[in-house]
C-alpha cells in the first residue's frame, strides 16, 4: 500500500512539474510541495530489507525547482499575532 502511494505521489508530482513550466505562477508552489513529498517519501522504510520507495529527486533536479523556502523565525515564541492585546485600566 505504501509503495503505491509514493508510486502516485511520483506519478502526479510529474504532472504537476509539466504543468509548472506553462503556468509559471504555479512553479514556487509546486516546488514546495514536492520537496516536501520527496522528504516524506525518503523517510519511509520497508520491513523488507531491499525495497526502495520512488521518490523525485531526479524529477525535481531535472525540472531545475528551487529548494524549498523557509518561513521567517517569529520574534516571540508561543504568543499568536492574533490574540487581542491585554488593557490596562
Amino acid at each position: 500500500m505504501v509503495a503505491q502511494l509514493c508510486d502516485s505521489a511520483v506519478s502526479v508530482g510529474r504532472e504537476m512539474i509539466e504543468v509548472s513550466k506553462n503556468e509559471t505562477r504555479w512553479r514556487d508552489i509546486t516546488a514546495q510541495m514536492l520537496h516536501a513529498w520527496n522528504d516524506g517519501m525518503a523517510s519511509l522504510r520497508s520491513v523488507k530489507g531491499g525495497l526502495r520507495f520512488e521518490r523525485l529527486s531526479a524529477d525535481i533536479e531535472a525540472a531545475a525547482l528551487p529548494e524549498p523556502q523557509q518561513p521567517p523565525r517569529q520574534e516571540k515564541v508561543g504568543r499568536s499575532v492574533l490574540l487581542a492585546r491585554a488593557r490596562h485600566s
